[in-house]
């Protein structure tokens, strides 16, 4: 069985609910404190993959990583938030993505390295070299913020407001702000959350492999427990969360939501025809790690770059809607190219040029659509809103993977079958580029076919699918980001009118 999207898609499941947990608590403990606790977590979990002596380690390094990261991520991004107004965020966020960069580039050689090593087992220091790397970058970090909260810690509208809270847990108790703290973080939402996401994607993955097939009592079962949950997720968010993981009662307007699945589409789509992409590069190129890795990356880099250009351009221009619009079309355009150009026998530079285009669009896109979201709500909102922004992008990673897992698991076996000549291992085919190295040149030139026919039904989806992103930009409000910070830092709430009814 291929577990690349059974992972993905489980981990995906975690983080989804613990951005708006992360985002609550950070509201309640503090930013500094959360963001020392993820980092905690994020290096630990290096350690553990990097000592890990079976598969199921190595899961669980995985999700104990994912902790780490969202807190990182959410605990960023609303940082930038609360430390910059709604003309120069844009520049920020950009600027804090740039770092990502070296990633694109330093793994693959010392991966490579690692793995063709002759002492065994140093592919254990890819993993356990971050611990230090993160040490070294996050303590100065972590010392400079606690230094600032001790600061401000000292000052009297502090000191009085902990005097205050310290009455009221006296009044109320441990187990009352424990039951407080529950209810903030609606701990019921975030189970029901989870198992409605866990039931209704993992059977995509894992019906054909492990359970039977799609009509086995298992696959049914889980599919049908699945709807119950999104049923009662939505009642219990409707009627009786106190405390709902998405509060749009106080919101003016609808923006956040349109723009939160606008993105996330975009991150489907990503995910989706990105999954399999590295096994396609291998098999249909013989490319090294190295290689197929940078041609991978062509995405990644065209969208950390766009992301800062952007920013400085709303900057200067203090408006956010044209870029969107704009990205739109370039990612659009960029998807549409890799129809022909993911095909066995087109040359990489076209591959490449695909994977610029749709990544500059993605970034033009990504940096104006969560200034509007963090701009449109109360700043008290704000780090719930970019919990919402980061969430519904996990969500469309999972559900891209799913789609993808589905999509390949099935499509690709028969296509091998089909194209394949002679005897061989068709589980093997699927799951290991060099048993297909290995193979005849006749039966290995049918393999290519079939991996690029595979490929090319992830990619007229994921074209298909990028519209529905274009219709939910549409609604979203226009404003303009000088008109956002007098409504933020004057009290003009009312500027941002519900143009939805």
């Amino acid at each position: 069985m291929n577990l690349v999207s059974v992972i993905s898609v489980t981990t995906s499941i975690i983080r989804v609910v613990l951005f708006p947990i992360f985002s609550r608590l950070s509201d309640l403990l503090g930013r500094t404190e959360v963001y020392s606790f993820s980092a905690v977590f994020h290096i630990v979990s290096f350690v553990i993959l990097a000592t890990a002596q079976n598969f199921d380690t190595i899961v669980g390094g995985r999700v104990i990583s994912s902790i780490g990261d969202v807190g990182l991520r959410i605990m960023g991004f609303s940082l930038i938030g609360d430390m910059t107004n709604t003309v120069n965020r844009g520049f920020f966020h950009g600027l804090y993505q740039i770092p990502l960069l070296i990633n694109f580039f330093v793994p693959p050689i010392v991966v490579e390295a690692l793995v063709k090593s002759k002492d065994t087992p140093q592919w254990r220091w890819g993993f356990g070299h971050l611990p230090f790397v993160l040490l070294v970058c996050e303590i100065p970090f972590m010392i400079v913020a606690w230094k600032l909260q001790m600061r401000m810690r000292k000052h009297p509208m502090w000191l009085e407001y902990k005097q205050e809270r310290k009455v009221r847990e006296e009044s109320h108790g441990t187990i009352d702000y424990i039951k407080k703290c529950l209810v903030l973080i609606d701990i019921v939402g975030c189970v029901l959350l989870v198992g409605a996401l866990a039931m209704t994607l993992l059977p995509f993955n894992l019906s054909k492999s492990v359970w039977g097939g799609w009509a086995s009592a298992k696959t049914l079962g889980t599919l049908c427990g699945g709807c119950v949950a999104w049923v009662l997720f939505g009642i219990w968010e409707w009627k009786y969360a106190t405390q709902p993981l998405i509060p749009m009662k106080r919101w003016p307007n609808r923006t956040p939501i349109y723009g939160a699945i606008s993105a996330a589409i975009i991150t489907l789509v990503s995910s989706l025809n990105w999954t399999y992409f590295f096994s396609f590069i291998q098999v249909t190129r013989k490319a090294s790690i190295t290689r197929a890795t940078y041609i991978r990356n062509g995405y990644r880099v065209a969208y950390t770059i766009a992301q800062p250009i952007t920013g400085y351009l709303m900057m200067k221009t203090k408006v956010w809607r044209p870029y969107v619009f704009g990205g739109m079309a370039l990612f659009v355009l960029g998807v549409g190219l890799m129809i022909p150009a993911r095909q066995p026998f087109q040359p990489d530079a076209f591959m490449v040029m695909t994977q610029v285009i749709s990544g500059v669009g993605a970034g033009m896109m990504d940096i104006p659509i969560i200034v509007a979201l963090q701009s449109i709500v109360p700043h008290n909102d704000l780090a719930m809103v970019t919990a919402l922004f980061q969430a519904m992008g996990t969500i469309g990673g999972a559900v891209g993977s799913t789609i993808s897992g589905a999509v390949w698991n099935n499509v690709l076996p028969e296509q091998l079958a089909k194209h394949v000549p002679g005897e061989f291992d068709i589980k093997k085919a699927v799951g290991s580029y060099m048993y297909i190295f290995e193979m005849s040149e006749e039966q290995y030139n049918g393999a290519v076919i079939a991996y690029g026919n595979s490929q090319k039904i992830l990619s007229i989806i994921a074209v298909c699918l990028t519209v529905l992103s274009f219709a939910f930009t549409v609604p979203m409000r226009s404003f303009g980001l000088d008109e956002a910070i007098n409504r933020h830092f004057h009290g003009n709430q009312n500027t941002a009118t519900d143009d939805d009814g």
